[in-house]
């Protein structure tokens, strides 16, 4: 693979993890009754240049709001809502790690049309269902 000591700036999920396993196992493509989200990393590591995503996602609960996010190489945009509610406000937060890589500072205000951009990709990852409770 790629020389050994050598880094990337590739955003990568877990749910990358079974494609590029199953790419090294020389197995095919997974498959099955719904559709895999993640992407082989195969060509990040054969060069640590290449890049297979531009953006990554991640969602995380905090109290009875859900965490939705965004990240670039550059920023990272949380929505933050209670989807359980449907009169429920939203709060968001914009970092900037060229910036700011420590993300002290939250810059939505400031940055609303990288914002905007943000929240275009967001709004294509579906929202969790809030699970009933018993």
């Amino acid at each position: 693979m790629a020389k050994p000591g050598s880094a990337t700036g590739q955003l990568a999920e877990t749910v990358d993890l079974y494609p590029t396993l199953a790419e090294l196992a020389g197995l095919p493509a997974p498959s099955g009754p719904q559709p895999i989200d993640g992407v082989s990393l195969v060509p990040v590591l054969k060069n640590p240049n290449a890049r297979v995503r531009d953006h990554a996602f991640h969602a995380y609960p905090r109290g009875k709001k859900l965490g939705r996010a965004i990240r670039t190489q550059r920023y990272r945009l949380v929505e933050w809502k209670n989807h359980s509610d449907p009169n429920a406000g939203v709060d968001y937060e914009l970092y900037d790690y060229k910036a700011d890589p420590w993300e002290t500072q939250n810059h939505h205000a400031a940055k609303l049309k990288v914002a905007k951009q943000l929240k275009a990709i967001l709004a294509k990852y579906p929202v969790p269902k809030p699970r009933s409770r018993r």
